[in-house]
């Protein structure tokens, strides 16, 4: 019967750099992943996307705000902003109501 013998190469590499996981930091990695798996779950998908730029112009600027406040109202969400030379451009979501499973 022939027996295998390792490869030089691999030989402590692989089980000398993965990191041991302590018995008292078991239960706090388990908690960690059931954390990120649950947010995961949980996380809504986007279902529509608005770029709504503002500009900081006398005139203008109400016009922007307008805008801004009649999306909200439809239930986006600011998701982000940019500014930019002349305003800025707020980045609006509107979310599923379900849960996006992965």
């Amino acid at each position: 019967m022939e027996t295998k013998t390792k490869s030089p190469y691999f030989e402590g590499k692989v089980k000398d750099d993965v990191p041991k996981i302590g018995i008292n930091d078991e239960g706090k990695f388990v908690k960690q992943f059931e954390e990120a798996a649950e947010k995961a779950m949980t996380r809504s998908k986007i279902v529509e996307i608005r770029f709504i730029g503002v500009e900081f112009d006398y005139k203008k600027v109400r016009i922007g705000q307008d805008i801004v406040n009649r999306t909200l109202a439809e239930g986006f969400q600011p998701l982000k902003d940019i500014i930019t030379e002349s305003g800025l451009v707020l980045i609006m979501v509107k979310r599923d109501e379900e849960s996006c499973p992965i």
